[in-house]
């Protein structure tokens, strides 16, 4: 009940901002962007735009163990993205990633339980970005993981490592990957090393809509695990009176993962206000 309570917090919390910034610009005589221009920016990982990204992602499961095909899982994620644009001409950028697992199977040597709502590890990026003249987007920082889940069968470690992106924008498109290194900091039994990133794919289709996606993607040293998924999406932005507000799903199916127990399909929900920036 306390989980959801802050789930309705965070949505008030989003009407809330995004109402701030339709009467700021109300205020202001410049002429309010198109569409199109505030979803090319969404779609670029370096641009300097304000939001507070909501992810419903239901999951379903594959693998050896018994009842692995008919688990199930659902979770919000709330990822809100407040740039700070600096003197050079590139882009501070920190994002966390707070999720809230509603839904989530746990393996207890015998069989499957429910976890329960639990708050997840929270992860994030800080980095420093920036997009050419001619369109080559790039990257680099710092990604790290918060061991803050509730329950200890969710639970990670403190983790941290370097992350890379590179890029291309054009009219016809955003495409781009990003590269990450984690290392757990913690000395025990259990250790921590995972490749992880990103691919986008994204393209313009015109009224602020857009065909694509941008799966997660990882190999874990410690297990020798791939799991790589392909996905497929759409977006929109529309307004609502001066209001910026993105809206779209995404579908993802896992080519590659753990053959014991992982995800096979991934449906996503994004809801995205965009706010505006107090220091821009």
């Amino acid at each position: 009940m306390k989980s959801l309570k802050i789930i309705a917090s965070i949505f008030i919390m989003s009407c809330l901002t995004t109402n701030m910034y339709a009467q700021e610009e109300n205020q202001t005589n410049e002429q309010p962007e198109s569409s199109d221009d505030i979803a090319e920016k969404l779609n670029n990982p370096t641009a300097a735009i304000g939001s507070l990204t909501g992810l419903i992602d239901f999951k379903t499961f594959d693998g050896d163990l018994p009842m692995a095909g008919e688990q199930t899982a659902w979770s919000f994620t709330f990822q809100p993205s407040l740039p700070k644009p600096l003197k050079n001409g590139k882009n501070l950028l920190f994002r966390p990633a707070i999720p809230i697992l509603l839904k989530q199977p746990v393996y207890n040597g015998t069989n499957f339980e429910n976890a329960g709502v639990n708050l997840g590890d929270i992860g994030f990026d800080l980095a420093i970005g920036s997009t050419s003249d001619k369109g080559i987007l790039f990257l680099a920082g710092l990604v790290g993981s918060i061991p803050t889940a509730t329950s200890s069968d969710l639970r990670g470690q403190w983790a941290f490592g370097p992350e890379i992106m590179i890029g291309k924008l054009s009219k016809k498109y955003i495409v781009g990957a990003l590269i990450s290194q984690k290392w757990d900091v913690e000395s025990g039994p259990e250790k921590t090393s995972v490749l992880g990133g990103q691919y986008f794919m994204f393209f313009p289709i015109g009224k602020g809509r857009t065909l694509g996606a941008a799966p997660n993607y990882s190999y874990n040293w410690v297990s020798k695990q791939f799991t790589f998924p392909l996905g497929v999406g759409y977006s929109s932005v529309t307004k609502f009176g001066n209001m910026p507000f993105k809206y779209g799903f995404q579908v993802h199916y896992y080519v590659a993962k753990s053959d014991l127990f992982a995800p096979q399909w991934q449906f996503r929900i994004q809801l995205t206000p965009v706010i505006n920036l107090p220091w821009k």
